[in-house]
């Protein structure tokens, strides 16, 4: 079975909860790059393991979408938040398949007033033992890294948070309540300054430690951006 998994936020933090002329809207892009014929699901999950209902495009409202994908064939699923709900609603979705070869990309796409304010693209992610994301923060340009990361698993995970500097020294080790532990098919999503205040100004990396999916994201003046997770930690971590 091929599971494609993105650990995305249908918020994000930072986002402006009293914005009525707020829409966020994501775009799921899977591919079937294979010799065979692709057949799957795509799930969509709150922040407590939940389903989580969001309205597909031409669809109508679900948790959840069946797919088939000939060789070479692709599948584009456009959400928004289901109807009565809270349009900054977070979770992330995963796409399990069997036969052929998938990939997949989300794009987030945040509009205010009926203008487009923001784009990103997040490449899905497949679980890790340990990830590092760059960190380049300053609260002067309104700069700020944050990161989503969810337990696409059966059992608990605890995740432990190592801030280090541009040199490599550790600056702090942290294990958050909300990711020790980090309950089944549950996800959270943070921003570094909220976890380590002073890192308002900072620049190095953060590494993530344990078998989770990561994804991250740079807001800039109210404009987001994805960065790249890189897998594994640094050797000279404990």
């Amino acid at each position: 079975m091929n599971t494609v998994q993105e650990v995305l936020d249908l918020q994000y933090k930072g986002v402006c909860l009293g914005d009525i002329n707020l829409v966020l809207e994501e775009r799921f892009t899977l591919v079937n790059t294979g010799a065979d014929t692709a057949s799957g699901t795509l799930t969509l999950t709150d922040q407590l393991g939940r389903p989580l209902r969001a309205t597909l495009s031409g669809i109508g409202e679900r948790s959840s979408i069946s797919a088939t994908f000939p060789p070479g064939s692709l599948r584009m699923f456009i959400l928004r938040a289901a109807a009565g709900a809270d349009v900054t609603t977070p979770g992330w979705a995963a796409f399990e398949s069997t036969g052929g070869l998938v990939s997949g990309v989300a794009a987030f796409e945040l509009s205010r007033g009926g203008a487009l304010s923001s784009v990103a693209g997040v490449l899905a992610a497949q679980p890790a033992e340990s990830v590092t994301i760059p960190v380049d923060n300053d609260e002067r340009e309104e700069r700020y890294t944050g990161f989503a990361v969810a337990n696409p698993g059966s059992q608990e995970i605890r995740v432990r948070l190592v801030l280090l500097d541009a040199e490599g020294n550790v600056v702090r080790d942290l294990a958050p309540p909300s990711l020790d532990p980090l309950c089944p098919l549950c996800q959270a999503a943070v921003f570094v300054h909220e976890l380590v205040p002073e890192a308002v100004r900072f620049r190095g990396s953060l590494a993530l430690i344990a078998r989770d999916v990561a994804t991250a994201l740079v807001q800039v003046s109210g404009l987001f951006s994805a960065i790249p997770v890189l897998v594994g930690a640094p050797a000279s971590l404990p």
